[in-house]
């Protein structure tokens, strides 16, 4: 049998996951807490989930393989599993979720629900909402899985789509956008967007990318939906633009810095609608990670490719 330890941090798994693992000829054992998860993992071969992966690295001397719980894994060691030669395999299947969000919060603020739940809060009964013009042209910024489910969604709504990713490069298998380019390229789209979506991981291209430069260039009617990384949004120039009326309304499901008091000017910013990082989360989402992971497992004991793997040594 060969050792699997399980640390997926938002989730005990299930007596039906452990058993359907023993069937598979896995022999799984459950981090309890940090501690032991570091002991468990010196004899594992493969870990499902990161919670403790850090941790458990330095004394993990017969770790193969790590399946995160993650879509991005730019927060992962990644350089020392490269280091290593241990495969990394992420997660894709909370991409359509991920997606449905973004595409919810942006609907949300171009037909005013906000601001018709604050009047229902108050009792008043108002017709005349601030809406915001129907969207005709998006970009997605990040054309992985989730910005490629954005895209879908958009193309349904009939909004041209124009994607924009690290290199300018058409992923595998992904429809052709109206236009793609790198990201170095991207600020001749945004005098043109109505709706605008981040989608990408934390690198060299996308940190800081939202700036003021960035919103000055985008319609005052526009709008600004995060999905992906805080890093990519500066903040402060974005709670700016939308005080001053320089921007139609932004979404944020991830913000960085995190506010740390409710006096912090991001809750009274207006226009402005946030979600505490939920994008992927969603009632089955444990039962569906279980199902993957147990897929992965098999293929793994098999010897056969397993699906999302990441090329750590990129990050090296």
């Amino acid at each position: 049998m060969r050792r699997v330890l399980l640390m997926y941090g938002l989730f005990e798994p299930s007596e039906r996951h452990l058993a359907a693992l023993r069937a598979l000829g896995a022999d799984p054992v459950t981090a309890l807490d940090e501690d032991h998860a570091i002991e468990a993992g010196r004899t594992a071969e493969m870990f499902l989930g990161h919670r403790y992966l850090r941790q458990c690295l330095p004394g993990a001397s017969r770790l193969r393989w790590v399946q995160t719980t993650a879509g991005g894994v730019d927060r992962l060691p990644c350089r020392e599993l490269a280091r290593r030669g241990i495969l990394l395999t992420r997660v894709t299947f909370t991409a359509p979720m991920i997606a449905r969000h973004a595409h919810s919060l942006a609907w949300a603020l171009t037909r005013a629900v906000p601001q018709a739940i604050e009047n229902q809060k108050l009792g008043r009964w108002i017709t005349a909402l601030p809406w915001l013009p129907r969207p005709k042209t998006a970009a997605v910024f990040g054309f992985g899985a989730i910005g490629q489910e954005i895209a879908h969604l958009l193309r349904r709504d009939g909004i041209a789509v124009h994607a924009v990713n690290r290199f300018g490069c058409l992923p595998p298998g992904a429809f052709p956008p109206a236009s793609l380019r790198p990201v170095a390229e991207s600020a001749v789209l945004l005098p043109e967007i109505d709706w605008c979506f981040l989608a990408m991981p934390a690198n060299a291209e996308s940190v800081g990318l939202v700036n003021a430069a960035f919103l000055a260039r985008l319609k005052p009617t526009a709008l600004l939906v995060n999905v992906g990384r805080g890093s990519s949004v500066v903040t402060a120039d974005l709670c700016a633009a939308l005080r001053e009326g320089r921007l139609g309304g932004a979404a944020l499901d991830v913000v960085e810095p995190l506010p740390e008091s409710a006096a912090d000017p991001l809750w009274a910013t207006p226009r402005l609608l946030l979600t505490p990082h939920v994008a992927a989360h969603y009632s089955e989402r444990p039962a569906d990670m279980e199902r993957f992971a147990e897929e992965q497992v098999a293929r793994y004991l098999h010897g056969d490719p397993l699906k999302n793997p990441v090329d750590c040594a990129a990050f090296a």
